[in-house]
């Protein structure tokens, strides 16, 4: 464990990931206690042995997703952070998101609370803000003020019963008339297996990841909504109304309480960010590099809309800022058994989670020093890194460390004989563009229900100063999926004779439930979108598919 500043000098993958995720990132105090037991507790898990950095991020990621949260919920009630005069962070740890607050509100503004005496000291002498030690009782906490907002995240998520209680009951009275409570806890529905719900809606488990508290006073607890409505009855009376979005924190619920009796929630709309992971890759014989991963929203009826592979160069010799291009792109299609798995959702939420798609590595690209980031996009425009490393990482073996240079794809056409010829056919002339959809291959979907339709084709752009910048495909009027040419193809290059054309080759996949049946009609549409907006229809046919 590191015990000096992590900067974005210092980890190129946080800074990149700050510096897209986080407008405020060159300010962001990122130093981390050698004791914070977040970290300490990612760098122990077994998907993060041996990749420190990779567990740094998902620190300071799934720390951005709670601050998010909080920033709907705030914007809602406050109508904005610069309403907030007394903000407290009840167990606040280490200050994995106390360093988040400064940057909203000033640190005067802010206080920090946590049973470690000596984690307020830091986050007190680090980030500027109000210290305030905390008890294992609630009647030993000393706090003079009163707060417009509270945010309590996993606290209340290991705390035995009559501790809950009394905890909401001290923090419900520390809030201003008009004061804002937002706590987390473990619903009963994410319990480990193995054991039953009481009767009394609260499981306590002598479990955390704590090296220090007594577990029977800091373990691990998972409620029903019953219980905590309950509790807070009991705790707060009738003075207050309480809403909650289940899941909110991946696998914690976010309850938010005001203190106004029969308060109306209804305009009150969380977005939740994708989660997601990259889950294989391989490069065929023909140079393509093929991603297959996971994303979907632990929200119902909401979903991934897009997957976005950006490339990301280096500084190059005078240190400015890195290069990023989107490289590809592609829609979320099947059922990936994996999200279902990992987010422990609904099948039905995950129906269109899994994800694939194809492409060659730029010619320029440096395998040693480049990143690779993949985003995830909602459809309400939320989006969520759910990748990002060395491209290096990524190659498997077999594969040149460094990238292949014009002479050399020169001479993968010369090598190449004529079987080319057969395939280049016109089905777009245009002042811009032309382009072919070579083949349309049915095979197995993953879940063994319905069928993959895969088409392959490519495309070329007659002027330099224009660029293809969507290639979208609409089965029966709806669009199923999108993607960008980015697939070698220096056969297409020496058709045309101009060695910019060797990445013009793309692929589609794309998810029907059931068999597509040959001697059916279907419409299939593929269109062309260029930089200047213009959208050119390569396919718009109603008849039967041939394969």
């Amino acid at each position: 464990m590191c015990n000096q500043k992590i900067q974005p000098s210092t980890y190129d993958l946080l800074g990149e990931y700050l510096a897209d995720q986080f407008s405020g990132f060159k300010s962001l105090n990122t130093d981390i206690h050698p004791q914070d037991e977040m970290l300490l507790f990612l760098l122990d898990a077994q998907s993060y042995q041996g990749q420190e950095e990779q567990a740094i991020l998902a620190y300071f990621k799934s720390a951005q997703e709670i601050v998010d949260r909080v920033d709907q919920v705030i914007q809602w009630h406050h109508q904005g952070w610069h309403k907030i005069d007394r903000f407290l962070e009840f167990a606040c740890g280490y200050g994995r998101l106390t360093r988040f607050w400064v940057e909203k509100l000033d640190p005067q503004k802010i206080w920090a609370s946590d049973i470690y005496p000596d984690a307020v000291d830091f986050v007190s002498q680090e980030l500027g803000v109000n210290g305030i030690y905390s008890a294992i009782d609630p009647e030993g906490y000393r706090c003079e003020e009163k707060f417009d907002c509270i945010v309590v995240y996993s606290l209340f998520s290991h705390l035995p019963k009559d501790r809950f209680v009394q905890w909401l009951k001290g923090l419900y009275d520390l809030l201003l008339p008009d004061g804002l409570l937002l706590f987390s806890v473990h619903d009963g529905a994410v319990k480990p297996p193995g054991y039953d719900m009481p009767e009394s809606g609260i499981l306590f488990v002598e479990q955390s990841e704590s090296q220090s508290l007594d577990r029977a006073e800091y373990g691990s607890s998972w409620v029903t909504e019953e219980f905590v409505k309950g509790a807070i009855a009991a705790s707060m009376g009738n003075e207050v109304s309480y809403t909650r979005f289940p899941r909110a924190f991946t696998l914690q619920d976010l309850y938010v309480v005001v203190k106004t009796p029969d308060c109306d929630f209804s305009d009150l709309n969380i977005d939740y960010t994708p989660k997601g992971a990259l889950e294989s890759y391989f490069m065929d014989a023909q140079g393509r590099f093929f991603l297959r991963g996971w994303s979907a929203i632990v929200q119902p009826d909401h979903g991934v809309v897009d997957i976005q592979v950006w490339l990301i160069g280096n500084r190059g010799e005078s240190g400015e800022p890195r290069t990023h291009q989107l490289w590809q792109r592609c829609i979320p299609f099947y059922l990936s058994q994996k999200a279902v798995q990992v987010l422990e959702i609904d099948p039905q939420w995950a129906q269109k989670s899994g994800w694939c798609c194809a492409f060659s590595w730029p010619e320029k690209v440096d395998l040693e020093t480049d990143m690779i980031m993949i985003k995830a996009v909602s459809d309400r425009q939320k989006e969520r890194i759910i990748y990002l490393n060395w491209i290096k990482t990524l190659l498997p073996h077999g594969i040149p460390a460094q990238p292949a240079t014009k002479t050399n794809w020169k001479d993968a056409i010369r090598s190449q004989s004529n079987w080319w010829r057969s395939k280049i056919l016109d089905n777009i002339w245009s002042n811009n563009i032309q382009s072919h959809l070579e083949s349309a291959t049915l095979k197995p979907a993953l879940d063994s229900q319905g069928e993959i339709l895969e088409l392959e084709g490519w495309v070329v752009v007659l002027h330099s100063d224009i660029t293809v910048e969507d290639i979208q495909i609409y089965f029966n009027g709806t669009l199923k999926q999108r993607c960008l040419p980015t697939c070698l193809r220096p056969d297409v290059a020496q058709y045309w004779g101009k060695p910019d054309y060797v990445y013009s080759g793309w692929i589609a996949q794309f998810y029907h439930p059931e068999a597509i049946q040959p001697e059916r009609d279907y419409r299939l549409e593929i269109k062309i979108i260029d930089s200047e907006g213009e959208m050119h229809t390569l396919c718009d046919r109603q008849e039967p598919i041939v394969l």
